[in-house]
């Protein structure tokens, strides 16, 4: 029989292995005990280690190797009355070329031509106190299995059930043109939509409360993609909104498939605000844009798509009046709808003062009731907009910069929304693929510190060319442009790092229970606790940060005695 050796650890591990061979499971943080709360799930990762090549399956059926025989295991997992839930955990490439441990598969079988480690991600949700049992089986060929290990882990669940509305305000954006690529649908075709429900239901299971919609064609130019040479990608978005001109010259407005979005996400449960892209701050590439679409327009290169009916050809709108009319067409239908109190005219980080300005003067002149929000990456624009905007959403280097102005504004302009987000920028703390499982988990805790009301990502699905094998896209660290993967069933597949910012998101709901009993002071303690240097001013020196240890906690033991400490004292 071959050797294997079979451990626990904890759902923050990260597995890697190195372009030289090596691997960081001797690294795992071994585990003897798991805890939840009440219908909440209790995670931990089985690492599978065999030194000659091998196939594992968590499934209860028999399996071969189309390579031929080879040594086969065989986890089985059960727990009283619990559900269980596998993961075989899959590998893309890293920034460095390492293979760095992501994507959750739902197939229950892998091969391991190499031999090394495997990493299984196991979910259990079970109705109360109980033992987890692993059961590890080996065979080869068509030969009987035996049982070569048996374990089990005690499992606490704690009589605590989180609010049914998430306190925490969660704005992934979304990419839905990507989608209809990776998935082979026409865009806005029922397939397409389909496959937009099954991903907005993830995002759902999340605490998701904006919902992303396009007006505009290509507002961020493809994020470069056309200049990308080393990892090509298609990263264009196209409106959901459309104008035809009629024969007489008129202008018609179609909503249709920006009303059938919003009410995918509002049947899933995603009832926040309606945040529409592409009617300001439109982003500008010489190697896109060889003239302006609509001179002396204060968005110049908004590009607003038109079919005229009389010859049949596509075009944008090219006059400052249209632009207008979309805009203004935009605000009655919503109101038309009822939906306008939750829209948000949204700017994606504006870096010029006078011209974002502009851009909101007009929108005030033609569409006053659209409320206003921004992702800022330059504390500038902070102090100069704290009136106009109603939803701030500063980069993390951004609030550290100008956090006490932003504090002085949450005291003043009660009414307002602040969110906070990272991207391509800081190296840390942050959501790549090469962070610490840690630095997702840290969001619900910094987001309490810090008084706000939420994060935002810029990503939930903008591929690169082929993210489940290579994560990097042009100067983007790896990961960055998505939390989920594209599944070959249309599905999305989660990741480590959809599980740790769901963890994160439950901190901020314990937290928030804990304000309910008026146990707020402890909440604030418990939020500090992961952090070192609790003076979030100090954490950058212009645009870099101080060094990770300095800033929190790195290791993820410390979240999970923060959850811990919360369910206890909510028991108490």
């Amino acid at each position: 029989m071959t050797h294997a050796r079979l451990r626990f650890t904890d759902e923050g591990f990260k597995w890697r292995r190195t372009p030289d061979g090596r691997e960081n499971a001797a690294e795992a943080p071994a585990l003897t005990e798991l805890f939840a709360h009440e219908n909440g799930p209790a995670c931990f990762q089985i690492l599978l280690c065999a030194p000659e090549p091998f196939a594992v399956s968590t499934g209860c059926a028999a399996w071969y190797s189309p390579f031929g025989h080879r040594r086969r295991f065989r986890l089985e997992i059960e727990s009283p009355g619990a559900r269980v839930q596998t993961y075989i955990e899959d590998a893309v490439r890293d920034d460095d070329g390492s293979l760095c441990a992501d994507v959750l598969l739902r197939a229950q079988e892998k091969d391991y031509p190499d031999g090394g480690t495997v990493a299984v991600f196991v979910e259990v949700r079970a109705p109360r106190s109980a033992e987890v049992r692993v059961r590890l089986y080996e065979a080869f060929g068509t030969h009987p299995e035996a049982l070569i290990a048996q374990e089990s882990l005690p499992l606490t669940v704690y009589p605590v059930r989180l609010p049914e509305e998430s306190p925490f305000y969660l704005d992934l954006w979304q990419h839905p043109s990507n989608l209809a690529r990776k998935h082979e649908t026409p865009l806005w075709s029922d397939a397409h939509f389909a496959v937009i429900e099954r991903y907005a239901r993830t995002m759902a299971e999340l605490g998701q409360k904006s919902i992303t919609v396009l007006a505009g064609d290509v507002p961020w130019r493809g994020q470069g993609c056309m200049d990308n040479d080393r990892f090509p990608a298609d990263l264009f978005e196209y409106s959901m909104v459309r104008a035809v001109r009629r024969p007489s010259g008129e202008l018609a407005m179609d909503f249709a498939a920006m009303d059938r979005y919003i009410d995918v996400f509002e049947r899933c449960g995603v009832r926040g605000d309606i945040e529409i892209l592409g009617l300001c701050n439109i982003w500008k590439k010489d190697s896109f844009d060889d003239h302006p679409l609509v001179p002396g327009d204060p968005e110049p290169y908004i590009s607003l798509p038109c079919r005229d009916e009389r010859t049949g050809a596509l075009s944008y709108l090219n006059t400052p009046e249209e632009v207008d009319f979309w805009i203004a067409s935009l605000e009655k239908h919503l109101e038309e709808t009822g939906r306008l109190a939750r829209a948000r005219l949204s700017a994606d980080e504006p870096a010029d003062i006078p011209a974002y300005r502009r851009s909101v003067e007009r929108l005030s002149r033609v569409a006053p009731r659209l409320r206003l929000k921004t992702a800022i990456n330059h504390a500038a624009f902070i102090p100069a907009f704290a009136d106009v905007i109603d939803d701030f959403i500063p980069s993390l280097a951004s609030v550290c910069e100008q956090y006490d102005e932003l504090q002085r504004i949450r005291r003043e302009l009660k009414d307002k929304r602040f969110l906070w987000y990272v991207c391509c920028a800081p190296d840390h703390p942050n959501t790549y693929l090469r962070s610490r499982l840690s630095e997702t988990r840290l969001i619900g805790a910094l987001t309490r510190h810090m008084g706000f009301d939420g994060f935002l990502r810029w990503a939930y699905t903008c591929w690169p060319a082929d993210p489940r094998c290579d994560g990097r896209y042009g100067a983007f660290p790896a990961g960055d442009t998505h939390f989920v993967y594209p599944g070959a069933d249309g599905c999305p597949l989660l990741s480590l790092r959809y599980m740790a910012l769901r963890r994160a998101i439950e901190d901020f709901a314990l937290f928030h229970l804990l304000d309910a009993r008026g146990r707020g002071e402890e909440a604030d303690a418990l939020a500090a606790s992961v952090l070192r240097e609790p003076d979030v001013r100090r954490w950058f020196h212009g645009e870099e940060p101080i060094p990770l240890a300095e800033i929190c906690c790195t290791d993820y033991a410390a979240y999970e005695r923060l959850r811990r400490a919360a369910l206890e004292a909510l028991c108490a």
